[in-house]
C-alpha cells in the first residue's frame, strides 16, 4: 500500500512534484522530489527526481537516491545518470518486502538483521536509441558501517552487445578478492564468450 500527499507546482516551462513523506508499507520515504522541463527549441525533455531515506537516525547524513536525464525528440534518444549515496541495504530490502506476498515477504524480512549495518553508494549512466544501448557504472559500493574489513566495490561499463567488468573487488575479514572480465555477445549466431581476469 503506497500513502502520499502530492503538491504542483507549475514552473515557467514544465512542473515539479513535491511529496513530504511517501509511505510504502510500513516504511517512510522522505522530500521526494519530481520535476519535468520541456525544452521546446530543441525538442528535449529534462527531468529529474529525488528521494531521501531517514531511517537510520544514527547516520549524520540521509540516504539519497537521485536520477537525472534528457529526452531527445528529434533522434528518439534517452540518456540518464542515477546515484545512491549512503543509502542502507536493509531500508531497500523492506521495500521489496511491502510490495511482495505475505510469505515471501516475511523470508524477506529474517534477512532484515543481517542486512542492517550493510550501506549502499554508486553512480550509474545509461543512454539508448531504443535500437541499441550502453551503459556505465564508475563504481558500486557496499560497505558494513559497524565492522572493518567488510566491502565490496564492482566497476562495470557495456551495451547491447558486450559486458565489461573493470574491477570486482571483495574484501571479507582477511579474504580478498579481485577480478575483471568481459562478456561478449553475436546477434547472428547466439555465441557467448567470456573472459576473466
Amino acid at each position: 500500500v503506497i500513502s502520499t500527499e502530492l503538491f504542483f507546482d507549475p514552473l515557467e516551462e514544465g512542473f515539479m512534484i513535491f511529496s513530504p513523506q511517501v509511505f510504502i508499507g510500513e516504511k517512510a520515504l522522505t522530500a521526494l522530489q519530481f520535476s519535468f522541463m520541456p525544452q521546446k527549441q530543441s525538442s528535449t525533455y529534462d527531468f529529474a527526481f529525488e528521494v531521501s531515506d531517514y531511517s537510520h537516525l544514527e547516520e549524520s547524513n540521509p540516504g539519497i537516491i537521485n536520477v537525472n536525464g534528457s529526452y531527445l525528440q528529434k533522434s528518439n534518444y534517452i540518456q540518464a545518470n542515477a546515484s545512491i549515496n549512503t543509502f542502507f541495504v536493509d531500508s531497500i530490502a523492506e521495500f521489496v518486502a511491502s510490495v511482495l506476498n505475505k510469505k515471501d515477504a516475511e523470508q524477506v524480512k529474517k534477512t532484515l538483521p543481517t542486512l542492517y549495518p550493510y550501506m549502499l553508494s554508486g553512480d550509474a549512466y545509461f543512454s539508448t536509441d531504443f535500437k541499441t544501448f550502453s551503459y556505465n557504472i564508475p563504481y558500486v559500493i557496499v560497505a558494513n558501517t559497524q565492522q572493518q574489513n567488510q566491502v565490496v566495490m564492482l566497476s562495470l561499463n557495456g551495451n547491447d552487445n558486450a559486458l565489461q567488468i573493470d574491477n570486482f573487488s571483495l574484501i571479507y575479514n582477511k579474504i580478498a578478492l579481485e577480478c575483471a572480465g568481459t562478456l561478449e555477445t553475436s546477434k547472428d549466431t547466439h555465441d557467448l564468450l567470456f573472459t576473466l581476469n
